[in-house]
């Protein structure tokens, strides 16, 4: 079902098409979240060590190639919005194609780049083996997780976000089921997790490829309309590698800082691994109504409708900061209850360190509010490789304080990076947004 992004209420609009975008990114994380979950309540501290050691590096490939999909999306939307169906096949063919050549090539990096890449992060060695053995297997299945974002990526371009969001959930029950069959009753480890991650992962991508094809949709593309465009190629890689880069920089980021992190060792990897499953989880809301909303300015951009984009961002701001406020205060007065759902016998040390992370940055989840909306707006107006560089800009930042202070400070000052690095990206972007509404609105009038 489609939802027509240029007519009725921005605000009505933007909301009902995110819902769906917004309980497919808290089926994700809570998946994810689960499987940190199983493994520590079943294998204990060194499990979860584990893939909270290995995820930073699979993200990095994950998120290159959901960039890739979040940028074409871009373009996809516009072309939707102004009724130039053929070009807009063209894209879509040539994108396809683009994105399988850089999953087999992340996947080829990963798999057999695996253990050196571990050592690079500083890994302990009692974690080292079930790592590899972990992010090995998680690689084989990127292929089918770019399939999976690919398609959901350009169905929520033509105003459906509710498909890819049906075929998310029955994954990530599945996925939940497998991780409880696989490391619960088969006692697979970290191995289980993986494979139960990758079949859910391809189950996800197979029944939006089908859908697709079973409807008159304009994504389904045969015979000739499948072969890549050169013509179309210039757009493809322009719009897609900006998303691309930006996401891959702040997964890169986040590798930098869990190398520091695993330096302070298995404990504090374990309490680390948890807080940030349950702060991504948190964060998933302010994400999705962003994806949604880049649909929105972008179709409306396409159309010439920049009353309805003004409308639109000023009540997604509105709508996110008040979100942040309840994520806030649940981190703030329950992280030592939140943190003992990870641990195997309730370890006292990991719910510690883990309630110390969540109650320092809930206090400024404000700023990820603002900073995740404002994403949204550039990317849907097309501004990629700004967006790339605020990003870029923050992460190093966060990087640089960490380094600093972090061998004084331990996990607060992984906190203060991440905090500094958000209020760059905020004020940075704050910036540009006034100055763009200002110009717009002198221009209506």
């Amino acid at each position: 079902m489609q939802t027509d992004m240029q007519h009725g209420s921005p605000a009505k609009t933007i909301l009902l098409f995110s819902l769906p975008v917004i309980c497919g990114n808290l089926f994700q994380q809570f998946y994810n979240t689960m499987d940190a979950v199983i493994l520590g309540k079943f294998e204990g501290e060194v499990a979860l060590a584990a893939i909270g050691v290995a995820n930073p590096i699979i993200s990095v490939a994950t998120f290159i190639l959901f960039g890739m999909c979040v940028g074409v999306s871009v373009l996809l939307a516009q072309l939707y919005g102004a009724g130039n169906i053929k070009t807009f096949q063209a894209q879509t063919a040539t994108a396809l194609w683009v994105g399988l050549g850089c999953s087999m090539v992340l996947l080829l990096l990963c798999f057999f780049g695996a253990a050196p890449f571990l050592r690079w992060t500083h890994t302990p060695n009692e974690v080292l083996p079930a790592a590899v053995l972990y992010l090995r297997i998680v690689s084989v299945g990127l292929i089918l997780i770019f399939l999976y974002h690919f398609y959901s990526s350009a169905l929520r371009a033509l105003g459906d976000s509710r498909t890819p969001f049906y075929f998310l959930v029955f994954s990530s029950i599945l996925n939940i089921v497998l991780d409880f069959l696989f490391v619960g009753f088969f006692d697979w480890n970290v191995a289980g997790a993986a494979f139960a991650t990758v079949i859910a992962q391809g189950m996800a991508a197979i029944l939006c490829i089908l859908r697709v094809y079973r409807t008159m949709s304009p994504l389904a593309l045969r015979g000739r309309a499948l072969l890549p465009v050169r013509s179309a190629l210039h757009d493809t890689v322009s719009y897609s590698y900006s998303v691309a880069f930006q996401q891959s920089c702040i997964y890169l980021g986040r590798l930098a800082i869990q190398s520091i992190v695993n330096t302070f060792g298995t404990t504090t990897i374990a309490a680390f691994n948890a807080a940030t499953r349950v702060e991504y989880l948190g964060y998933a809301p302010m994400d999705g109504m962003a994806t949604a909303a880049a649909t929105f300015y972008a179709q409306n951009k396409g159309a010439q409708h920049p009353t309805r984009i003004r409308q639109g961002f000023r009540s997604c701001i509105l709508i996110a900061l008040v979100y942040s406020v309840f994520l806030a205060a649940t981190l703030f007065f329950l992280p030592e209850t939140i943190m003992s759902a990870f641990t195997k016998s309730h370890d006292a040390a990991v719910i510690q360190e883990g309630a110390l992370y969540l109650r320092t940055m809930s206090v400024f989840y404000f700023l990820g509010a603002g900073m995740y909306t404002m994403q949204g707006f550039f990317r849907g107006m097309g501004r990629l490789l700004f967006s790339f560089l605020s990003s870029f800009s923050q992460i190093l930042l966060r990087i640089l304080i960490a380094y600093l202070f972090a061998p004084q400070y331990g996990i607060l000052a992984i906190c203060g990076a991440t905090i500094a690095g958000w209020l760059w990206m905020f004020l940075l972007q704050g910036t540009l947004t006034l100055r763009y509404f200002i110009r717009t609105k002198t221009q209506i009038e």
